[in-house]
């Protein structure tokens, strides 16, 4: 039976609407274009494992504590051992062919046979390894629907710094360095990244010998340390991210909701999810939230976990940054009104409540007092209810610690009152 043209179009338009529906992001919150909000990505790819890979460029990596992608040959002899050691270290091993062919001579089954054998190879000797990003040898696209079988990502050589979505992820471009390319020094390099943040890009260097180690199109040692000792110091500016990693990234930056599901004075509670593979897609996302300007973050949690944040103001905005998890539980940003700290000021030098989310039957709060004062200290329930009065005495000044047993209120978050002078201040405990 004949479609009518209109039912067509109003079955596209529900896909389109379902689509917008499971994308949405609550317009309190902003999701990074890369990771920790930086201006530009960058990946450092190496194909054909050539001689010095592991032994020279790896170590400059290691130095700096960045990670790169070799996309080995595996017909071609790679020392197993070596890169199952980089592997475990976090850098990326995938896939550059069997043979190194040209793609655009190849029938389907020598095409597939290269594509799912060099994969199968990888994963059978690199134990904890995810093959799941591909290198067409010189550059020349077979199939991409084949590729898009095997591979979550595929990548050429256009020679353009890629926009921060590709328009087509498995043909992603790549700038080829060393004698053969456009990006043999250490000024070649930085001029390229830094062309890149005014479009939020993401730059994809292509790279195979160094120090003349045999391979072709090489570059000098000394100019990829060069450079990366710079991008080391503007980290704030780049994300340096493996090929694999970065295409995670953005897959999930670009299908990913946040929905915020509780907000109170005290409280933000939102999700972060997708549709993805979670067993694939496994990095977290950098996000950002408004919160009241009068507001003191105690915790950022998800899953109960607690996970690391910063405080931002800009333009008379307060912010607070934090990485986290699409569909790993509920992201929970606790605070307080900074107002009773203020008014304490004069009396309270330091105050902390850990750990909190709590981990055990114990949590303790720890102060120092300015000078002497009487300070009473009291837990109560959520709604209210006084659960215990913990102390209630004059205190010299210097530092204190109270320790308190929590295990009786566990499954329920608990308040501590502070009273010094008559002045009240409220301090919240996760308690999971």
């Amino acid at each position: 039976m004949k479609n009518h043209p209109l039912k067509t179009i109003l079955v596209l338009l529900v896909l389109l609407q379902t689509q917008i529906a499971t994308c949405q992001v609550d317009p309190a919150y902003e999701i990074g274009t890369w990771k920790n909000f930086t201006d530009a990505a960058v990946s450092y790819t190496w194909d054909d494992n050539t001689a010095k890979q592991l032994t020279v460029a790896k170590p400059i990596f290691d130095n700096y504590g960045f990670k790169t992608t070799f996309f080995i040959t595996t017909n071609w002899g790679p020392n197993w051992t070596a890169f199952q050691a980089a592997s475990t270290e976090g850098h990326e091993v995938a896939s550059h062919s069997k043979s190194h062919p040209d793609f655009g001579g190849l029938t389907e089954v020598q095409r597939l046979d290269e594509l799912a054998g060099s994969k199968n190879a990888i994963n059978t000797n690199i134990s904890g390894n995810q093959c799941l990003t591909f290198a067409y040898p010189y550059c020349t696209i077979g199939d991409n629907a084949q590729t898009e079988s095997l591979y979550i990502s595929a990548r050429t050589c256009q020679g353009a710094i890629e926009n921060s979505t590709p328009a087509n992820i498995m043909s992603v471009s790549s700038i080829v360095c060393g004698t053969a390319g456009s990006i043999i020094t250490n000024d070649h390099f930085t001029s390229k990244v830094n062309e890149a943040t005014s479009s939020n890009g993401w730059v994809v260097f292509l790279l195979h010998g160094i120090d003349n180690d045999g391979g072709f199109s090489p570059i000098a040692s000394t100019d990829l340390d060069t450079h990366l000792n710079y991008m080391n110091q503007n980290q704030e500016t780049f994300w340096v991210a493996t090929y694999g990693d970065a295409v995670k990234y953005i897959k999930e930056r670009d299908s990913s909701s946040i929905v915020e599901t509780s907000n109170d004075n005290n409280e933000i509670v939102f999700q972060l999810t997708n549709n993805l593979d979670t067993n694939i897609y496994n990095i977290p996302l950098s996000v950002k939230r408004t919160i009241p300007m009068d507001w003191s973050v105690t915790s950022a949690t998800q899953d109960g976990n607690p996970i690391g944040y910063q405080i931002l103001e800009e333009s008379s905005e307060k912010f607070i940054q934090l990485d986290a998890l699409p569909n790993g539980g509920d992201i929970i940003i606790t605070g307080e009104e900074s107002l009773g700290l203020d008014e304490f000021s004069h009396s309270l030098a330091h105050l902390n409540l850990f750990p909190n989310p709590s981990k055990g039957d114990i949590a303790y709060l720890e102060f120092t007092l300015k000078k002497k004062g009487n300070l009473s200290i009291s837990i109560i329930s959520q709604t209210g209810a006084l659960l215990q009065n913990i102390s209630k005495k004059e205190y010299l000044s210097g530092e204190h610690q109270l320790q308190l047993n929590v295990s009786r209120w566990k499954g329920q978050p608990i308040y501590l009152v502070m009273s010094i002078d008559g002045i009240l201040m409220t301090k919240k405990l996760i308690n999971p």
